[in-house]
């Protein structure tokens, strides 16, 4: 929820304005704000609470093996929320009247406004969605493993090549996605340094943009904008 509330406000202080100055260089300036709004949340937890490695406090679990594979209880457990969440977000889209008035939003504004749907108002639904479930993905990483302030900008690249490798405009595209990148980044530390594992969502970009620029799941039935 308080993830949720600080992207509604970001949003509107920040880069509601740049959306409002229609220009040819708008979608740049809005990526800008957006880097920047980032740093100044990233400070802002600094400030707050240290540069210093924090987690929770959990009992110790013993991981198992599945092959040569070591998997740790808790790294299930995520799964397993990680998948409920994004049920609930596709039944949510698909079945309620509100899911649906959001996805004519983003599949034709105009056509929305002319059925009486108010872009703005689902504009900060969808702000606050989005930021609440990273909020839930933040919460789960730490309670795998520690987290600082810096946690979120090093895992950018991997959220946004799994997005990519998924397809942009579908939910079960993007499920899969994440999927793949990450057992392919886990996969590739039995080969490359943990230094270079971020290299592998550079790889899985270009690879998926030279050869599906859609996504290798944008065929795949499922939730589009």
């Amino acid at each position: 929820m308080v993830a949720g509330a600080v992207g509604v406000v970001g949003d509107r202080l920040a880069l509601v304005p740049m959306r409002r100055r229609v220009s040819a260089h708008t979608p740049l300036m809005v990526a800008i704000v957006s880097i920047a709004l980032n740093l100044a949340l990233e400070n802002a937890l600094r400030f707050g609470f240290g540069n210093d490695l924090n987690s929770f406090e959990i009992p110790i679990a013993r991981d198992f093996y599945l092959g040569a594979v070591r998997v740790g209880p808790q790294q299930l457990n995520n799964l397993g929320i990680a998948l409920t969440v994004a049920f609930a977000l596709a039944v949510f889209f698909t079945v309620t009247r509100l899911g649906k008035a959001m996805r004519a939003v983003a599949d034709n504004n105009d056509l929305a406004r002319l059925k009486g749907i108010d872009p703005r108002r689902l504009s900060n639904l969808a702000t606050f969605i989005g930021m609440g479930l990273a909020g839930i993905g933040g919460a789960l990483l730490a309670i795998d493993t520690s987290v600082d302030p810096s946690t979120g900008s090093r895992l950018l690249l991997i959220i946004f090549s799994a997005s990519v490798v998924g397809g942009l405009t579908s939910l079960t595209g993007a499920v899969l996605g994440a999927l793949f990148i990450g057992v392919v980044s886990e996969l590739a530390l039995a080969v490359v340094s943990p230094v270079y594992q971020s290299a592998t969502a550079f790889v899985a970009i270009l690879a998926v943009l030279l050869v599906r620029p859609n996504g290798l799941f944008s065929g795949v039935a499922g939730v589009r904008k």
